[in-house]
C-alpha cells in the first residue's frame, strides 16, 4: 500500500533526497549571529533542519536545481557540517578505566577529528567540481591538521581523500584506545586535546583563503541529550566560544542539557547571551505551522504525483482531503438516536414546575422545539444546584432571545452559556448515542500533532491507508469521510499510548500513568450528570516539585513528550506554588475520547502525582479512583452509576 500513499515515509533517516521533503521555518534563523540550541520532542523535525543545512543536502539540492549552478553553492558564505552523537561509542567512553581529565581530552580529539572529517570531505567534493584550492594551499591544510591531531606526523596525505582516510585511522586509534585502556597509553597516535583546538586550527587555516576569507563554518550537532554531563561539558564550551567564523549549534530532546557548566570555572552558558534557544512545540499554535503542514504535504503530492506512470489531475491541498471539523456536521449524526437525557430533562423540568400547565410550556420550549445542542445545555444547567441554576423563567427568556437573535443582555449570557459548554456537549451526546466522537478535519490532525511534525503526518498516513482500504483512487480523488479520519485519528492515539510502556527507563512508570491520567480526565468528560459549570479538562498542575518524589519520571515524560509542559494558564486554585501546567500529549486524545483544546486544568497533591508516577498499578489506581470519588461529592452531583471499566485497558 505503502506505494499508494505520498506519506508512506515520515522519517528523516528513512528519506533518500531529504532535501526534497525540507520545508524551512520562518521563525527559525539558521543564519544567526550567534549559537542556536534547540529544543523539541521525537519526530519535530529537529534532525531534518540540521541535514538540510550542511552541506551535503545543499549540494543535492544545488545540483537538482536547473535554476542554480554549482557557483551559487561555492559562494554561500556559509558551510554547514553535521555530526550526529554516538551515544553507544560515547557512553562507553565515559565507563572506561581512564581519569576524567584524560578521558575529555580524548573525547575532545575524537569530535575535533569527527568533524575535520565532514570538513575534508566537504573540499573533496567540491573539488571534483571546481579547482578553489590550489597545492599550495592544500599543503598548508594539511600540516595544520598533521601537526594538530598527531603525536607524529603522517606522511603521503596528499589529497583530502587521504586526510579522509587519516581521520579514519585516527578515529580507529580511539576507539582502541577506549577498548583496551590504559594498556595502549605509551603508544597513543594521537594528541589529547582542550575543547575544539585541532579543528579550530584547521578552520582557521582555511579562512586564510579568498575565496573562504569571509565564511562561517556552521557545526550542527544532534542528539546532544545522548552526551553525559562532563561531554556536554566540552560542548558547552565550543557554543560559549563560538564567533564570527565558527558557530556551534546542537538540537536535543527537552531537557536534554544535564549540565550548562563549560571548563571556565563559575561559567554557564545561558540564552540570549551565549545562544538562541528554539523550541517546535511553541510553533503549535502559530499560524506559521499550519502553513509549514501545509507546504510539506503540498511537496510530498507533487513528488508522489511524479512517481505515478500517469499523473493524476489533483489537489496537493491537504486541506482538500482532510477538510476541518464542522460542530453541526456532527451534531446531526445525534437527532435521530435515541437519548436518554431528554427523560431527565423532562424529570426536571416536571419537577421544577408549579403545575402541569406550566411543565408543558417549559417541556416544549426547552425540549421539543430547542436544537439538540441547546436542548442537552438546558439538562446541564438545570443540573446545576440552587446557587447557580437558572429558574425555567430564565432559562426560556433567555434560549427565546438568542432563538430570536433579540440584541439584549439574555441573549448575551445564553451566547456564553453556548460558549463554554458546547464543545462538551458533543462528548456527552456521543457517548450517550453509543457513538464515537469525531476528530477529523485538517485543523483537528494539526491540534493532534502537539507541534510534532512526524505526528501529523503519521496520521494522514494512516487517514489514506484506510481511505484506500475503502476504495479511494487517485484517478478520481475525494474528500476522505469523517469516519475514515477517526478511524485513523483513533489507530494512531492508541498505538502511542501503547508505545509509552517502550519508552526508555521508565516505561512502565508512564504506560500507567498515562492510563490513569486518561481516565480522570475521560470520565470529567463524559459524565452523564455534568453541569459543565467548568470546560472539559486535559491539563494539570501541583505543588511546588521540589518535594515531588519520581521527579525523574516526570522529567522522562515530558522529554519523551508524553507530557508537555507550558507556562500555566489562569486557575480558580489560588495555588502560589503553581509554576507549570502539564498537558497530555494531544495524540492520545482520541482514545481516550477527550477534547484537545486547551481548557481548563485540574490540581493534583504532589502525593497524588508520586502515586501515579510511582509504577505501582494499584496506587495509580487508587489515585484515580479516590480523585473521581472526592470530585463528584465536592460537586455535588454524584453519578448515578460510574464504571470506570467501561474504558479500554491496554496494561
Amino acid at each position: 500500500m505503502s506505494e499508494l500513499n505520498p506519506f508512506a515515509v515520515n522519517r528523516a533517516e528513512y528519506m533518500r533526497d531529504l532535501w526534497k521533503y525540507y520545508v524551512p521555518l520562518k521563525e527559525l534563523d539558521l543564519e544567526t549571529s550567534k549559537a542556536l540550541v534547540i529544543e523539541g520532542g521525537r519526530g519535530t523535525g529537529k534532525s531534518t533542519v540540521f541535514l538540510c543545512n550542511c552541506w551535503r543536502n545543499q549540494l543535492a539540492a544545488a545540483e537538482n536545481d536547473p535554476a542554480k549552478t554549482i557557483d551559487s553553492f561555492l559562494n554561500k558564505k556559509s558551510v554547514g557540517l553535521y555530526y550526529k552523537v554516538d551515544g553507544a561509542f560515547l557512553s562507553a567512553m565515559d565507563t572506561n578505566s581512564r581519569a576524567l581529565q584524560e578521558s575529555t581530552g580524548i573525547f575532545n580529539t575524537y569530535l575535533s577529528v569527527e568533524l575535520c572529517k565532514e570538513l575534508f570531505s566537504y573540499f573533496a567534493a567540491i573539488s571534483t567540481r571546481k579547482n578553489i584550492i590550489g597545492d599550495v594551499e592544500y599543503q598548508k591544510i594539511q600540516k595544520a591538521y598533521n601537526r594538530s591531531v598527531r603525536t607524529t606526523p603522517a606522511n603521503n596525505l596528499l589529497c583530502f581523500e587521504d586526510l579522509i582516510d587519516d581521520c579514519d585511522n585516527i578515529l580507529n586509534a580511539i576507539e582502541d584506545c577506549i577498548n583496551y585502556g590504559e594498556q595502549i597509553t605509551d603508544s597513543l597516535i594521537f594528541r589529547i586535546t582542550s575543547a575544539g583546538s585541532i579543528f579550530k586550527s584547521v578552520v582557521e587555516e582555511i579562512l586564510k583563503l579568498a575565496h573562504f576569507s569571509d565564511v562561517t563554518f556552521r557545526v550542527f550537532i544532534d542528539e546532544f541529550e545522548s552526551l553525559c554531563e562532563w561531554q556536554q561539558k566540552q560542548v558547552n564550551t565550543l557554543i560559549k566560544q563560538s564567533n564570527s567564523y565558527l558557530i556551534y549549534n546542537i538540537c536535543m530532546k527537552i531537557n536534554g542539557f544535564k549540565t550548562y557548566e563549560t571548563n571556565s570555572v563559575n561559567e554557564i552558558i545561558q540564552p540570549t547571551h551565549d545562544y538562541k534557544y528554539f523550541k517546535f512545540e511553541n510553533l503549535l499554535e502559530t499560524a506559521e505551522y499550519k502553513n509549514t503542514l501545509k507546504s510539506i504535504c503540498e511537496k510530498r503530492f507533487t513528488m508522489f504525483f511524479d512517481q505515478l506512470e500517469q499523473r493524476p489531475e489533483c489537489s496537493t491541498d491537504i486541506e482538500f482531503y482532510l477538510g476541518n471539523y464542522s460542530i453541526d456536521c456532527e451534531l446531526a449524526r445525534f437527532e435521530n438516536r435515541t437519548l436518554k437525557f431528554k427523560e431527565s430533562l423532562e424529570r426536571i423540568i416536571w419537577t421544577l414546575s408549579k403545575d402541569e400547565e406550566e411543565f408543558q410550556y417549559y417541556y416544549d420550549t426547552l425540549c421539543n422545539e430547542a436544537p439538540l445542542l441547546n436542548a442537552r445545555m438546558h439538562q446541564a444547567l438545570l443540573l446545576r444546584s440552587s446557587n447557580y441554576r437558572p429558574t425555567l423563567s430564565e432559562l426560556t427568556s433567555c434560549f427565546l432571545d438568542w432563538k430570536y437573535n433579540r440584541k439584549t443582555p439574555k441573549k448575551k449570557k445564553y451566547d456564553e452559556w453556548l460558549h463554554t459548554t458546547k464543545t462538551g456537549i458533543v462528548f456527552l451526546l456521543a457517548k450517550e448515542s453509543g457513538l464515537e466522537k469525531w476528530y477529523y478535519g485538517f485543523d483537528t490532525y494539526v491540534m493532534l500533532s502537539s507541534g510534532i511534525v512526524r505526528y501529523f503526518l503519521e496520521l494522514c498516513e494512516q487517514a489514506f491507508n484506510f481511505a484506500i482500504m475503502n476504495g479511494f483512487g487517485w484517478e478520481q480523488p475525494s474528500p476522505l469521510s469523517p469516519e475514515i479520519q477517526t478511524k485513523a485519528a483513533r489507530f494512531v492515539s492508541r498505538y502511542k499510548v501503547e508505545e509509552t510502556s517502550s519508552f526508555p527507563l521508565y516505561g512502565s512508570n508512564l504506560r500507567i500513568f498515562i492510563q490513569c491520567l486518561g481516565q480522570i480526565f475521560k470520565e470529567l468528560h463524559r459524565n452523564e450528570r455534568l453541569t459543565l459549570g467548568e470546560p472539559e479538562p486535559n491539563h494539570f498542575t501541583m505543588d511546588a516539585l521540589d518535594s515531588l518524589d519520581h521527579r525523574d519520571v516526570l522529567d522522562c515524560a515530558i522529554t519523551c513528550s508524553a507530557l508537555q509542559e507550558l507556562p500555566q494558564t489562569k486557575g480558580k486554585e489560588a495555588l502560589n506554588t503553581h509554576v507549570l501546567d502539564y498537558h497530555l500529549n494531544k495524540i492520545y486524545t482520541p482514545y481516550f475520547e477527550i477534547s484537545y483544546f486547551k481548557k481548563r486544568k485540574i490540581v493534583f497533591t504532589n502525593s497524588q502525582i508520586s502515586d501515579l508516577l510511582s509504577g505501582d498499578k494499584s496506587k495509580a489506581e487508587q489515585v484515580t479512583k479516590a480523585y473521581l470519588d472526592r470530585y463528584w461529592v465536592r460537586k455535588n452531583t454524584i453519578p448515578e452509576s460510574k464504571n470506570l471499566s467501561q474504558q479500554t485497558t491496554l496494561f
